[in-house]
């Protein structure tokens, strides 16, 4: 019977996240029509560059400590707590880091208007960075109907900002509108969806009995990351945010 109950969790779990995937780019994509009608390339090409960066940084927004709880067979409050604060410590770091290098990063591109752009999209790290562990608990308990319901109401809701603020002539910020409604929407679903709080505690050997497997996982997604991303970077700084968008 047990076994029984894990296949069917796995077959359930396998069927939401299957609909929350294609729910998530349906909504993209019908938005993406919708404000490519409304915007420039250029648009596209400016947010693009600074979602290069961001989501360099955002490789190392948990360190790999998410999957690393789902994977071990005994946690307890203390891990996770102690984790949900290195978290926190890293979306106010990543915040820090990105607000102070978007100079740096506006000469890389040769692109001034995207310093304000990244410094409000830097936002993203400290909202984020106070959930990852309640989604990560979810999927440890396959709650992936769950899961699909805030993934599902985020990407609608950011949708309908993204729209909005276009068609209020917003232009690029319309794209970081909707990017930060995204990531604040699902902050919220997830944390009022787990039961679980951290704790004013923080013990740095309980983060140390997963910071291999996590080393090893984010090792390994930055170089998967730079891979997949090259030519956004090449594009964006040689050719510029126009022939950017449009690519």
């Amino acid at each position: 019977k047990e076994r029984m109950s894990l296949t069917t969790q796995a077959v359930t779990s396998v069927k939401w996240s299957s609909i929350s995937q294609f729910g998530r780019q349906g909504a993209q994509f019908i938005t993406t029509v919708v404000l490519a009608r409304l915007l420039s390339p250029s648009d596209f090409g400016l947010m693009g560059m600074a979602l290069v960066v961001t989501g360099f940084v955002a490789i190392f927004k948990d360190l790999g400590t998410s999957a690393a709880v789902i994977q071990r067979n005994d946690i307890h409050d203390e891990l996770l707590s102690s984790i949900h604060w290195v978290n926190a410590a890293f979306g106010l770091l990543a915040m820090v880091v990105i607000f102070i290098a978007a100079p740096v990063i506006a000469d890389f591109y040769k692109e001034e208007r995207i310093i304000p752009i990244l410094r409000l999209l830097s936002l993203t790290f400290v909202i984020s960075g106070l959930s990852i562990l309640q989604q990560a608990i979810l999927e440890r308990s396959l709650a992936f109907r769950k899961l699909a319901v805030i993934e599902l109401c985020a990407a609608i809701l950011s949708s309908i900002v993204g729209i909005g603020a276009a068609l209020k002539g917003a232009g690029v910020w319309s794209l970081v509108y909707q990017s930060l409604s995204i990531v604040t929407v699902t902050k919220i679903l997830l944390w009022f969806s787990s039961a679980w709080r951290p704790r004013f505690i923080f013990h740095w050997l309980e983060v140390k009995l997963v910071s291999s497997y996590s080393l090893n996982l984010t090792g390994f997604n930055v170089f998967n990351y730079f891979a997949r991303n090259a030519d956004y970077l090449l594009i964006g700084r040689f050719l510029g945010a126009q022939n950017l968008g449009y690519y």
